[in-house]
């Protein structure tokens, strides 16, 4: 008992000395950018370190977190990307803003039309309730792959993709061929508002990709194309008429792709389809209001929150309330799960080399803007709870990085 009682000591105070030890470091740090930190463990529910806590962020795309939690408490665990109506000889889909068709992700309704003898038909009039480009989002970025436009019926992620091959550049969807242009004067990739693509030698290495103006009509000529069959689209169908939802992907693929390659347009997506499941249109303010009222009223700082994605420069929120949401996550959503779709932390520079990853985070960044929030395993075996954010800095993204991997680090050996 007493060996019991001294070895318990011992790792009290060795985590004490740690927690003083990385407060020192903070309060010494002499930066003209602002940082801000917690350290929390899940267990005793206290703070080990905070350092700005409680000040107000850029989150960028650890903003996917949030948008994570809300559509794992309202979606289920598969999604439908249309709602179909079948009769003897037609097959009348409604698109629903579900993000992975045609996008690299495992979807069964592909398969389903490509299979039907029924003539396919495409309801028009159907639209998302927001703009295709959310609040706060900086407008000269309409032609680059991370803002690809909100939409009812998204494909390809609403990209194309352009290449190098055999001295040649080509475009794909191959819809698209006719309006990609060789330029050796144009400096951007595509109109403001027409699906006119440019192209510099120089400029392309291998491949780009490149966001497209979307329309209903288009997107059901793109499935056509790919399942080989003509998509018509259908004005109106009866007031009466009963659409059925066909289940055709899994939630936790979209979820894995949204978190591990940080893809701003699924994230877009799914606070849409959350809205519309909520009977609130495809609104992403509604999404917002939901989750903050209904699962996060409690949160210690009341944040800004606009958008799915992080683009937003709008969005606040503070070191406390990242803790405060990763908490209830661990809290509710099995680890297996949870450290799935979150994406292993293994090649900071700083970090430990382990055959076991013991990072599992979402990061965000964005111009002078460099975050990380999740989970941390120290050598003892328990799991703590970290924000790290950094706004407003002039180092390259690398010194941060590294700052960031020597701190995980440290807290992997000393706690």
């Amino acid at each position: 008992m007493k060996k019991i009682v001294i070895i318990i000591a011992a790792f009290l105070l060795q985590s004490c000395g740690a927690s003083y030890q990385l407060k020192h470091k903070l309060q010494k740090e002499k930066n003209n950018y602002f940082k801000g930190f917690v350290l929390y463990n899940p267990e005793t529910k206290k703070n080990l370190v905070s350092y700005n806590a409680d000040s107000y962020f850029l989150p960028a795309s650890t903003t996917k977190l949030f948008t994570f939690y809300t559509a794992y408490n309202v979606l289920a665990d598969s999604l439908a990307t249309f709602d179909m109506y079948e009769n003897d000889k037609e097959l009348v889909l409604k698109p629903k803003a579900e993000p992975s068709l045609l996008y690299g992700i495992p979807n069964k309704s592909l398969a389903y039309l490509k299979d039907t003898k029924k003539q396919i038909y495409v309801l028009d009039k159907q639209h998302i309730d927001d703009s295709k480009f959310g609040s706060g989002w900086a407008w000269d970025d309409f032609e680059y792959d991370y803002q690809a436009e909100k939409s009812i019926f998204p494909v390809y992620g609403n990209l194309v993709t352009i290449l190098r091959y055999n001295k040649g550049t080509y475009i794909k969807p191959a819809y698209f061929r006719g309006d990609l242009q060789d330029t050796t004067t144009v400096n951007y990739y595509r109109d403001l508002t027409k699906n006119k693509f440019y192209i510099k030698s120089s400029r392309l290495k291998d491949s780009v990709q490149v966001p497209f103006v979307s329309s209903l009509p288009q997107s059901a000529f793109l499935l056509g194309e790919a399942i080989n069959k003509m998509i018509f689209i259908k004005d109106a169908m009866p007031i009466n008429t009963v659409f059925k939802p066909y289940k055709s992907v899994k939630t936790r693929d979209v979820y894995r792709k949204m978190l591990h390659k940080s893809d701003n347009f699924i994230a877009e997506q799914l606070l849409l389809m959350v809205s519309k499941k909520l009977d609130s249109g495809y609104a992403t303010a509604a999404a917002i209001k939901y989750i903050l009222q209904e699962k996060l009223a409690n949160l210690p700082q009341k944040p800004r929150w606009v958008d799915g994605s992080g683009l937003s420069r709008y969005n606040l929120f503070s070191p406390n309330d990242m803790v405060f949401l990763l908490d209830k996550m661990q809290a509710e959503i099995p680890r297996d799960y949870l450290f799935d779709v979150l994406k292993p932390i293994t090649k900071l520079k700083g970090m430990e080399a382990s055959s076991n990853p013991y990072v599992y985070a979402k990061s965000g960044s964005m111009s002078n803007n460099r975050n990380l929030c999740g989970y941390v395993q120290t050598k003892s075996g328990k799991w703590l709870i970290f924000s790290i954010m950094n706004n407003h800095f002039k180092k390259k993204n690398s010194e941060i990085n590294a700052e960031m991997g020597e701190l995980l680090n440290f807290i992997h050996k000393k706690f």
